[in-house]
Order: structure tokens, then sequence, then C-alpha cells
């Protein structure tokens, strides 16, 4: 329990607390100057214990200022109703049960359905099939397995599933974004692209020689693509398959009649003379 001393002291003002110490301010702070039943301390020497005049009242060292470090010969210290203690496998605490639980090393947590091989102190398993919790601690039977204090039972059936609750009202609908920022200049044109310039193909083959005969009957070849010109009725064949076939089209429409001719000359000849027109 903090005391409540006064505010805004000034140097060498005391201030007493009913059934117990008399402080005096230095200045900096409130410092113990005598005690009840008169007479100064000496911090530097005490020869007997320091026992509080009452219970739960007073403070050792303050919140702005503290102890630097605590030196106990002892190997247990007290908060409460639990005592911490320096075990061989390190610091640890024993619970009102007189369990030793370890509060530094390392401990584990296992679940399975058998216990855990090599345990350490401290180390906690659940049983998977009970799903009851288990701690590995020394009591006066030595090292084990024990369940906690107030452990539950297993664990009851699954309830059945709750009915859907009903959907919520829509929210409303969000102000739109705002619009977009004005269209960019168009870039500039890119300089034209090199023309290519690809390989000169290679040459083709030479194509097949074919002679050419005009007659108004058939030659006689046996050599394919030979072409015949029938001069009599202007039909033009190839040889081809073993036989002369037809190369030219159909016959073209006639033309148009020519213009008349010039008026030839007069002849005179008198009456009973004859003219003869030698053809």
């Amino acid at each position: 329990m903090a005391i409540n001393f006064p505010s805004n002291p000034q140097v060498n003002d005391t201030f007493s607390v009913p059934g117990g110490a008399t402080y005096t301010w230095t200045g900096v702070r409130w410092q113990i100057s005598a005690v009840s039943g008169g007479g100064s301390v000496n911090m530097t020497a005490i020869a007997s214990n320091i026992v509080p005049a009452h219970n739960e009242v007073y403070d050792l060292g303050h919140s702005a200022y503290r102890w630097r470090d605590l030196y106990l010969s002892g190997s247990s210290l007290w908060l409460g109703n639990i005592k911490i203690v320096a075990g061989a496998s390190g610091l640890q605490t024993i619970n009102q049960a007189g369990n030793i639980v370890p509060i530094a090393g390392g401990s584990k947590f296992t679940l399975s359905s058998t216990p855990p091989a090599n345990p350490q102190l401290g180390d906690r398993w659940m049983n998977s099939e009970t799903y009851k919790e288990f701690i590995y601690t020394q009591d006066a039977d030595g090292q084990q397995w024990i369940q906690p204090a107030g452990d539950g039972g297993v664990f009851g059936a699954t309830g059945a599933t709750g009915i859907t609750g009903a959907t919520g009202i829509t929210g409303a609908t969000g102000a739109g974004g705002s619009p977009g920022g004005a269209t960019g200049a168009t870039g500039p044109q890119g300089s034209t692209g090199a023309t290519g310039s690809g390989a000169t193909g290679a040459t083709g083959p030479a194509g097949t020689s074919a002679n050419v005969s005009v007659s108004a009957s058939a030659p006689a070849t046996t050599t394919a693509g030979t072409l015949w010109f029938n001069n009599e009725t202007g039909d033009l064949y190839v040889y081809a398959g073993g036989a002369w076939v037809v190369a030219s089209g159909p016959a073209g429409a006639n033309g148009a009649p020519g213009s008349p001719g010039a008026t030839g000359a007069t002849i005179t000849a008198p009456i009973n003379s004859y003219v003869w027109f030698v053809g």
C-alpha cells in the first residue's frame, strides 16, 4: 500500500505515518528519519530483521526511486502465496498444493493418446482421447504426471448447429470515385524502321522445250508437249497422254460487216455497142 505524502514539500519537512515511520523531505525524496518509539535509524548497518509495523501497508522502494539489485542467500522468494525457488532444473514455483512447477527452462506441450517420453518438469500433456490435461511435476511421491487442481471432465458432445441468422440489410451505396485525369498528349511518331533486304532466290529449273508443227495432217510424233497447228482448220493441238488434244479454244464470233466500197467509174457507150468484162 503506497503512502500518500503531502504535495509541494519544503526541504526538511517531516511526515509521520500513524503507527509507523517518520519521513523527512530531502529536496529530492522522502527519507525515513525515525520509526515509532523514537530514535533515528542507521540504514547502513541493521542488526535485526526488518519487519513492518503493519501488514500490507508499506513498500520497499518507489516507482520513481527503485532499488538497483537485491542479493539473497536463500533459495526462495515469496510473492503472495506462491513461493519462487531456484531448483536444479531452473527457476520454479511451488503452488498452494506444494507442487513444483518450473517457470524457466523451456517447457513444452504435447497432445497425444499416451504420455510423451522423457518429459521435463513443467511439461504439459493433453490426452487426445479424454481431453484431460496433465502437468509433469514433482511432489512428495517424486516426479510424475498429475492433473492440475480443478481439472474438468471430458468434453461433451457437439451441440446441434444453430439456425442461420437473417440476412442483414444492404448497406448504402458508396460515393462514386473521382473521374480520371485528362487524356495525355499524343507521343511523337517513331522513326521509320530500316528496309529489309532478303537474299535473291535461286534460279528455277529450265522449262521443257516443245516442237511446233504446221501442216494439214498430224505429224508422226510421240513426244509429249509437241504442238501441231492445222493450217486448214485453224485448230491448235498438243500431244498428251498418247493422243492429239485440241489446245485452242472455240472459234470466235463473226466480225461486223465491213464498210461499203467506193462507187466505180461510169462508162459511156454508144447505142448498140457492147461492153465485155473480163473476169
